[in-house]
Parts: C-alpha cells; sequence; structure tokens
C-alpha cells in the first residue's frame, strides 16, 4: 500500500484522482446494469409483438379465406374487394416477420410460410379469374379442395413454428438478461464494498502524510534561513558575473547577426544566380552547390556533398573538369574556359570561370567556379552568321537579279525570234532549243536565289495541300527511275493553308529529288505523308511531331513527311545543310541552293522545318503549315494561246517602250513589230515623258522598264497616268525590293511582269490590256 501512495506526495492529488476513479467505477457499473435492462425491455417488447403477429397472422388468413370463399360461393363483388383490402397487410407482417429472425432457420421456417402463403394467395386469384370466367364450379374446386387445404395447413403450421421459435429465443434471451442484472449487481456491490476499504486505507495515509508534512516544514524552515543567508552573500558575486556575461552575449548576438546577415546575403547571391556556382575541396570533393546546380542535375545539395565529378557525370567529363581544377590549383590563378555539360534535352554548352579557394594560413584547399549556360546565344550567333550569309547573298541577289534578267530577256527575246524565221523542220532549231532552255535555266536560278533570300514577290492564296502534293507526284513518277516505289499516306480532309502553290511545288520536287540522289544506286522507297495535327493550349496536350520552335499551338498545323532509304546524312552535314551553296553531290548534280531554297520558302510560309537521319537508313524531312482560313482570291487570267492561235490584233496599234537596256530595247522593239505593232522606242524615262507630253492620243499602250537611272519606272507611270489615267500600262522589272505587284495594281498599272519575259508572255499581256482598255 505504501509503494502505491509513494507514487505522488501530495494528498490533493490522490484525493481527486481517487474520487475520479470512483465516479468512473460507478458510472461503468451503472451503464452496464441500465444497458442490460434496456436489453430486457427490448426482448420483451418483441415477445409482445411476436403475440400480435401469431394473432394478425391467423386472423388474416382466416379473413382471405373467408372472403375468397364467400365471393365464390356468392358471385359478389364486395368479398373480393374485401379481399384485396387485406391481402396487403398479410404481405407487411410476413415482411415484419423474416426482418425479426436473426436466426437462419427461423428465417427458413419464415419463407416456408411465406411461400405457402403465396400459393394460397395464387389459387385464391386464379379461382378469382374462373369466377369472372363464369366458372364457378372450377372456382369453388380451388378454395375448398385438398390442393388448398393442405397448403392452408402447412400456413397455419409455418405460422405456429416460426411464431414459436422466435418466442423461445426471446424468452432464452430475457432469463439471459435477467442473470446479467443478478451478477452485475452482485458485483456493484463487491466494488462498492472494496472502494469503501480502498477509501479508509486512503485517509489513513493521508492522516500519516499531514503529520510527516509538518515535521519536515519545521526543518525546511530552518534551512531556509540558513539558505537566505548563503544566497545573500553570493548573490553579489553572481551579479557582477551576470553584468560581465550580458555583456559577452550582447556582443556575441551582434557578431552572429552580422555573420547570419552575411550567411543570407551570400545565400541569396548563388542560390538565385542564373549560372551554376559550386565549391569542391583539394581531392574534388563537393562542399556546396547553388540552386541552379541542384535544378540542372537533379542532385541536392545535401546529396551532392562529399561526391567528386566522376560520381556525377561521365568519366569523359569528369576527367575534363578534373583537369581545369588541377591547372586552377597549379597557377594560383583564375582560369576562363568553355566547358559541355550533358543534359536532359542534350548537350549544354557552358562559360565556366574556375577559381582557387584561400585558407587563412593562405594556402589554397579548394576550387569554386561559376559556370554560364550560353547555348542560347551560341544558337544565337549561328542564327546571326546564317543570317549574315542570307543578307549577304539577298543584297547579292538584288544587286545582280535587274542586269541579270535584262541579259537573260535578250538572249530568250533572240532565240524567239529566230525561231520565228526558221520553219519547223529545220534542223538548227535544235541550236536555238538549247540556248532557250539555257537561259530558262538561267532565269529559273535566279527565281531561286531571290526566293532564298526572300526577294521574290509570293502570291499567296487558299491552297488544298493534298491536291498540291497528288500533283506533283504524278509528275515525279514519269521522271524517277523503276527501282524507287513511291508510297503515300495524304489525308484528303485537310485544311486549307495560304501558300505560294508554285513555291510548294518547289519544296515537294527539291526534296524528292534530293531523295531520289541518295537512293540513286540502290533503289528504295520514296514515303509521302501529310496529316493535320492538333494542338490545344488549353488542355495542355502536345504532340511528338511538333518542333520546339512552333509557338502557335493555338491553331492545327499540317505535317508533310518525306522519308527515305537512302544514305542518310551526317550529323556533321545536317548543321550545314540549308546552307547557301554547301552540297554533298558531285560536281553538275546540284548548285546547294535547292535546300537552302526550301529553307527560304518554308519560313516565308511561317512554317518549320526537322530533320531526321541515320547513316544508311536514310532520311526525314518533317514540314509543318499553319492551318489558314480558307478564302476565295480570283485568279489571274492563265490563257495559254500560242502565237498566231488568238485573234487578229487590229493593225498599227501603237506601244511605247521604254528601258535603259538598249539591247532589250532592240528586241522588244522587232517582236512587238513581228506581232503586227507601231513601236517607239525610248531609251530613258525622262525622253518618254517629253514624247508622250507632245502627243498623249498618240499611244495606245506603253511598255515600260522599272529599274531606270534619273527617274524609276514607278515615277514614269505616275506622270503618265496624271496625263492620261486610262492609258494602259505593262511594267517588267528584274527585280525590286522598293515596288510591289499590289503598289502596282494600286496605281492603275494593268500588269506587273517579272523579267525575262518570253514571246507568249509578252503577247499575251499585251493583247489583255488593250483588249480591256478599249
Amino acid at each position: 500500500m505504501n509503494s502505491l501512495f509513494n507514487v505522488t506526495r501530495n494528498p490533493n492529488i490522490v484525493l481527486v484522482n481517487g474520487l475520479v476513479l470512483t465516479l468512473m467505477v460507478i458510472t461503468i457499473m451503472v451503464y452496464l446494469i441500465w444497458s442490460e435492462y434496456q436489453a430486457f425491455t427490448k426482448a420483451a417488447t418483441t415477445e409482445i409483438r411476436l403475440q400480435k403477429f401469431s394473432k394478425e397472422f391467423i386472423y388474416l388468413d382466416e379473413v382471405l379465406t373467408m372472403s375468397a370463399r364467400m365471393a365464390v360461393v356468392t358471385g359478389d363483388v364486395m368479398w373480393e374487394k374485401r379481399y384485396h383490402q387485406f391481402a396487403p397487410k398479410l404481405n407487411e407482417a410476413i415482411k415484419k416477420t423474416i426482418e425479426l429472425s436473426p436466426e437462419e432457420h427461423e428465417k427458413i421456417e419464415a419463407k416456408i410460410f411465406g411461400l405457402a402463403n403465396l400459393k394460397l394467395v395464387n389459387l385464391q386469384l386464379q379461382a378469382f379469374d374462373f369466377l369472372r370466367q363464369g366458372k364457378h364450379a372450377e372456382s369453388k374446386t380451388l378454395l375448398f379442395g385438398e390442393e388448398y387445404e393442405k397448403y392452408r395447413q402447412i400456413y397455419i403450421n409455418g405460422v405456429e413454428s416460426i411464431i414459436g421459435s422466435i418466442n423461445t429465443r426471446i424468452k432464452n434471451k430475457l432469463q439471459l438478461h435477467q442473470y446479467r442484472i443478478f451478477l452485475g449487481s452482485l458485483f456493484s456491490i463487491f466494488i462498492l464494498l472494496l472502494l469503501i476499504f480502498i477509501w479508509s486505507l486512503v485517509l489513513v495515509w493521508i492522516r500519516r502524510h499531514l503529520k510527516e508534512r509538518l515535521t519536515i516544514e519545521q526543518q525546511l524552515r530552518n534551512s531556509k534561513e540558513s539558505l537566505e543567508e548563503q544566497i545573500i552573500e553570493r548573490t553579489s558575486k553572481i551579479t557582477e558575473v551576470n553584468t560581465q556575461l550580458q555583456q559577452k552575449i550582447v556582443e556575441r548576438k551582434q557578431v552572429e547577426a552580422h555573420l547570419s546577415k552575411s550567411q543570407n546575403l551570400f545565400s541569396a547571391i548563388i542560390n538565385n544566380s542564373t549560372a551554376i556556382i559550386f565549391l569542391k575541396d583539394l581531392e574534388g570533393k563537393y562542399l556546396l552547390v547553388n540552386h541552379r546546380f541542384e535544378e540542372l542535375f537533379h542532385i541536392t545539395n545535401k546529396e551532392v556533398q562529399g561526391k567528386t565529378d566522376f560520381d556525377l557525370f561521365t568519366k569523359k567529363v569528369a576527367d575534363a573538369f578534373r583537369k581545369m581544377d588541377r591547372e586552377v590549383l597549379a597557377a594560383r590563378a583564375e582560369i576562363q574556359r568553355e566547358e559541355n555539360f550533358p543534359q536532359d534535352d542534350g548537350t549544354h554548352t557552358f562559360l565556366s570561370i574556375k577559381f582557387p579557394l584561400y585558407g587563412l594560413d593562405g594556402n589554397p584547399y579548394g576550387v569554386g567556379g561559376i559556370s554560364t549556360d550560353i547555348t542560347g546565344y551560341k544558337k544565337l550567333e549561328a542564327q546571326l552568321l546564317q543570317s549574315q550569309k542570307m543578307e549577304a547573298l539577298g543584297t547579292l541577289a538584288g544587286g545582280i537579279a535587274h542586269d541579270f534578267n535584262n541579259i537573260l530577256g535578250v538572249i530568250i527575246g533572240n532565240t524567239e525570234l529566230l525561231n520565228l524565221k526558221f520553219p519547223q523542220d529545220n534542223s538548227e532549231r535544235e541550236y536555238i532549243t538549247n540556248i532557250s532552255e539555257a537561259g530558262t535555266s538561267a532565269a529559273n536560278l535566279v527565281k531561286q536565289i531571290l526566293t532564298f533570300s526572300r526577294m521574290e514577290p509570293t502570291k499567296f492564296q487558299s491552297v488544298n495541300l493534298a491536291v498540291s502534293v497528288r500533283e506533283t507526284l504524278n509528275m515525279l513518277r514519269a521522271t524517277l527511275p523503276a527501282n524507287i516505289e513511291i508510297r503515300q499516306e495524304i489525308q484528303e480532309d485537310c485544311d486549307h493553308i495560304m501558300a505560294d502553290v508554285t513555291q510548294i511545288h518547289q519544296i515537294i520536287l527539291n526534296i524528292c529529288t534530293n531523295a531520289y540522289h541518295a537512293m540513286e544506286e540502290k533503289g528504295g522507297v520514296l514515303e509521302i505523308t501529310l496529316k493535320q495535327l492538333e494542338w490545344s493550349a488549353a488542355q495542355g496536350l502536345y504532340c511528338k511531331d511538333f518542333p520546339k520552335t512552333v509557338t502557335d499551338r493555338d491553331k492545327p498545323y499540317l505535317m508533310m513527311s518525306i522519308r527515305d532509304t537512302g544514305c542518310g546524312i551526317l550529323p556533321e552535314h545536317r548543321k550545314k545543310i540549308f546552307d547557301p551553296f554547301f552540297t554533298t553531290k558531285e560536281r553538275g548534280k546540284g548548285t546547294g541552293l535547292g535546300l537552302a531554297m526550301v529553307h527560304g520558302i518554308i519560313q516565308k510560309h511561317h512554317g518549320e522545318i526537322a530533320i531526321e537521319s541515320e547513316i544508311g537508313k536514310g532520311s526525314t524531312f518533317k514540314i509543318f503549315f499553319p492551318v489558314g482560313e480558307e478564302v476565295i482570291i480570283e485568279a489571274e487570267s492563265t490563257k495559254e494561246e500560242l502565237v498566231g492561235q488568238t485573234e487578229d490584233v487590229p493593225p498599227k496599234r501603237h506601244i511605247l517602250i521604254v528601258d535603259d537596256n538598249l539591247i532589250l530595247i532592240k528586241t522588244y522593239d522587232q517582236i512587238l513589230k513581228k506581232l503586227g505593232y507601231a513601236v517607239t522606242a525610248c531609251g530613258g524615262s525622262s525622253e518618254a515623258l517629253e514624247l508622250f507630253k507632245e502627243n498623249p492620243g498618240r499611244y495606245d499602250l506603253v511598255f515600260t522598264d522599272q529599274g531606270m537611272p534619273y527617274m524609276t519606272g514607278k515615277q514614269l507611270c505616275q506622270e503618265l497616268l496624271a496625263i492620261q489615267p486610262e492609258i494602259p500600262i505593262v511594267l517588267a522589272t528584274g527585280y525590286s525590293e522598293r515596288f510591289s505587284r499590289e503598289e502596282a495594281k494600286a496605281m492603275g498599272i494593268c500588269r506587273y511582269l517579272m523579267k525575262p519575259i518570253d514571246l507568249k508572255t509578252l503577247r499575251q499581256t499585251i493583247e489583255e490590256c488593250l483588249k480591256s482598255s478599249s
């Protein structure tokens, strides 16, 4: 008992805990007795309900049987109504009885007399059906027959059996509850007696404890007086020491605050830096890294501490890093160098500055480094070089296009004049045809250069890319050898794009021609695929076929894929493949402008191109075009009349020709005169303007060049239209980046032609202009 009381030396706590424990025990005993009493009451109530159910079952059966039999005997409808009135009550009583039957055998018995009742109900309902059909004898036989009495007896026996079974179970429960209440009462009396005994011991202990406490308190008072004297003596000494400690604490806190501020500043600088910052010891083990390092290499500062570059990177990369660390320590100075870091999206280039770390003794204890990702700057540098190449080529193209096209105009025009002189069966026409084809090829080369440098005007219209692909494939089938198989998978319901259909053909032909050259020796498969790719930025979807440079993902894209099974492209050549004049083909098989022109056209159409290639397995070019709204554009007249096949032009229609190239003027003069026109040729725009002012009504049409000294073709046209607004003007240019077809049309110029101009185009244009003005 002493050990029990020694748990605490405070009598108040013992009293409170004892009272709480006593109340809990009494509460539990009352709760248990009350629960048993509630269960006893519930069982008694259930027994009363069962007695009520048993009487109700017999009563309802008798009512239903009597109602059914009276209905059969008397034929009175009232008894059948009475039957249907009481039938639901019997079913409800059976249902409640089954709910009161937790035992399995009781449920089975309840279901048996329920099935018997169901059989009786079926017989009764069948008797009612016979009664309605006028079969009185059959209905009486059903309700007064042996089968009916048999199932009725089963029903009554079942009722008595289930009620008896449930009643027996409930009586057993009542006896059990009574027994539990009796035992609970005896146990409660025992507990109360035990509590009284315990409380008597507690009171004795408290009395003894109080006596001991008084003795101890007296001793404590005596000790307190002695201690107070000692405390007063030592307090003075402690106060002095405490004052000194407080002063040191204040100084220490100031140092800690300054150190914490410096550490926070240092941490903020290195962790918010976009560059990688790290510290290593002399053995190359990492001491500290910043957040940028953690993000790039997916490792935390705690995880990286104690590890070397060989634990994080490949041996090749780690050797390079460690070599630079040794150089820094040997030189005792910082070293700056570009290093390559492997990343998830490829290798990145970093500009690394490494420097030695010195301790208080002046000796180095490690290496620090700051590495800045300059991959983007490298790409921008490459793009700048590419842009400078294109700018240089554009400047070159713009400089030579005008004069070169004038020269080609002379060559092509004179060959066509020679063609008109020689009969069709003359063998010398072959040489003239060769000259003409060479001139046309040279003109197409100039167009390719202008297209690549984005100086060739583009006619955008709504284009069905599926139709353009099929048209190009039809041309290719006739030119490719039999050992190259063409496969196509074209989505027919693709949306239209805004494009220049001629340039789209050029893209397909150039890439397919390169594919043919890659498969020329062994043959292979040329596969062209066209499909529409949907993109939804709201749902965050991602299609692997989109290159990362495509940023306008709110609209769908058409992807045209051209794949070959040829020799493939070397990795070192892929970076240069779109450079102008870069080619890996044999001399005479390529100019190096094909893919450069393709790249220029795709950029002009706001598209993207991606390349996948593997040596020995072939290459795939994926081209992405943004889908544009479909518009209806009236195409310009494309009549295909040949010389001598159109209606006769009225004789002596007068044409004023203006061009600073005298040879070209002479060529145009001869061609137009052969076509039946009167011609006045001028070698300068000022001279032409003076002639026109003298007699504006003399000329039916003006044909002028754009690029002329002192006064351009555009300025001349403005002056001529101011004098005579109805005069039809045809403006030709070898190249002009300052004056477009749309501006010419807006001014009132009838036609805008690009040099060189062949005979068919020249005649057709003049005839259309004269016809529209008449």
